[in-house]
């Protein structure tokens, strides 16, 4: 559990998982690290987190991957995503 909090709240694991919520296709990770201004291999071993923790899941065609949100990543994105525009909403 508390590994997942440490993830969570850094830029970046926050911003692959509203990437994914806010896109309506699969994305594979490189264009991934592309969308988020970020390395791939960087993208890389954070996926392999929130896999580990059920928030996405891989799918495999032939030499691609893909990533989808799980239903609980699903979930905690659009948690993250109201907290983002809550905090943009008291910033201003």
């Amino acid at each position: 559990m508390r590994d997942i909090f440490k993830l969570l709240f850094k830029e970046k694991p926050t911003l692959i998982l509203l990437s994914l919520l806010n896109t309506n296709t699969p994305q594979n990770p490189s264009s991934l690290a592309k969308n988020i201004s970020c390395t791939f291999c960087h993208v890389s071993n954070t996926l392999q987190s929130l896999e580990k923790s059920n928030l996405i899941t891989f799918i495999k065609k032939g030499r691609t991957k893909s990533i989808t949100l799980t239903n609980d990543g699903k979930q905690l994105a659009e948690c993250l995503q109201n907290t983002n525009n809550f905090l943009k909403k008291i910033k201003t």
